[in-house]
């Protein structure tokens, strides 16, 4: 599966509760690659042994039996174990889930500011052993914790979507001794430059009738950024974007609305819109400001190129880090 860029920085932002209780450290390797360098970082994770802890309660199971699935965070500050599908699987299966913050996002950057050069240990290789690691290690704690001996294991499965989907499987091919199996949602695991088969996908998945008021709504912006470029950004929030910037913005309303199940929304809100009478820019606006903005956690500034310049690290930048992120080798 191909991967379309602008979509996969929203997939932690869209609301969700979490489960975990508080912020772990360990100390990872900085650079898996190179023997002669021994520097290391502090990679935050979470944990959650809700299920586990109870089966054990309340059976006679040993600890060893307890599955552990390793729900990797992908191109995002990891905020937790979400409450969704992950857990539901370990409350079926009495299983421990563990999450790796990805290196340089979030409280788990080496460096205090990521220049070009603090990030050449930035990849999805280095990544894909740091999830070796990690595994190797909350193993010897879940040891030491049980009172097992050093060479027990527990049965490990990796969880992952879309990048850290792809994390998942190659993980699974590279160090298939460390994990049963891989659940990759919508895992990446193709590049392709110019995917226009996602725009596409957009088009058929909202039927004819709405693919054609959409981009009829997009030449209404064009024709609206011509005549009064300020004016227009203004009733978006993107007061001073480049056009470029801007117009990435806009479709992406609309792309990622689709893409999380939220079709019939946007439709209905440009056909109501559209029936009133109300101009189209206007109406892609409101429909921005009242429901996209807020449902996804969006700041429209986000989408400027201003961002690939912030140098410091924090909760909730990523932009610079996923747009430098090179695709694992065929190693």
């Amino acid at each position: 599966m191909a991967i379309r860029i602008s979509t996969v920085l929203l997939l932690l932002t869209v609301p969700l509760t979490f489960a975990s209780d508080g912020d772990l450290f360990f100390d990872q390797i900085l650079d898996h690659f190179d023997p002669e360098n021994d520097a290391t970082f502090r990679q935050r994770y979470f944990e959650d042994t809700t299920y586990c802890d109870s089966a054990l309660l309340r059976t006679s199971a040993l600890p060893s039996t307890c599955p552990i699935f390793l729900y990797i965070c992908g191109e995002a500050t990891c905020a937790g174990i979400p409450n969704d599908y992950i857990r539901e699987y370990a409350r079926k299966f009495d299983a421990i889930v563990v999450t790796p913050e990805h290196r340089y996002y979030g409280r788990s950057s080496p460096f205090e500011e990521l220049t070009y050069e603090n990030l050449t240990y930035l990849s999805s290789r280095q990544a894909i052993n740091d999830l070796a690691v990690f595994r190797n290690f909350y193993q010897g704690v879940f040891n030491a914790k049980h009172k097992l001996s050093d060479g027990s294991e527990n049965p490990w499965i990796t969880f992952g979507v879309s990048y850290s989907g792809g994390l998942a499987s190659w993980f699974r091919l590279k160090f298939p001794h460390l994990t049963l199996g891989s659940l990759s949602s919508s895992g990446v695991a193709e590049a392709v430059l110019a995917y226009t088969a996602f725009d596409e996908q957009v088009a058929t998945s909202v039927g004819e009738e709405c693919a054609s008021l959409l981009r009829n709504t997009t030449q209404s912006i064009e024709m609206s950024l011509k005549a009064d470029s300020n004016k227009t950004k203004a009733m978006f929030g993107a007061t001073g974007m480049i056009d470029g910037d801007f117009m990435y913005l806009v479709a992406d309303a609309a792309a990622t609305s689709v893409q999380y199940g939220y079709q019939d929304t946007v439709c209905d809100a440009m056909n109501r819109s559209k029936n009133a009478g109300v101009n189209l820019t206007a109406a892609l606006a409101d429909y921005c400001n009242s429901f996209w903005y807020r449902t996804f956690g969006i700041n429209p500034l986000s989408y400027s190129q201003e961002k690939l310049k912030l140098v410091v690290p924090g909760e909730y930048t990523g932009s610079r880090q996923w747009f430098h992120s090179p695709a694992p080798a065929s190693d």
